[in-house]
């Protein structure tokens, strides 16, 4: 794997962009500020903690190991919303 395929920035948009959501909705959805959401997409925000990483991906649906580029598979062990 490429470091481009690896980048949070990249999975976190792509997670994002395939639900349809905005930075905005996905801001709403997770709690994270939606400047946090942008810096992190745009690489400008390098670092994410944990807390946040697992806010995002609890709001995607995706596995925070989809996230950090540890696995390919984008679904999550969490159940859909009921």
């Amino acid at each position: 794997m490429t470091e481009h395929e690896w980048s949070i920035a990249d999975r976190l948009r792509r997670a994002r962009e395939d639900r349809g959501w905005s930075q905005v909705v996905l801001s709403k959805r997770s709690g994270v500020h939606p400047m946090l959401i942008s810096r992190i997409e745009t690489k400008a925000k390098k670092d994410v903690n944990a807390a946040t990483l697992r806010k995002l991906a609890k709001a995607l649906r995706v596995s925070g190991d989809y996230l950090l580029g540890l696995k390919d598979d984008m679904e999550s062990m969490i159940a859909p919303a009921a």
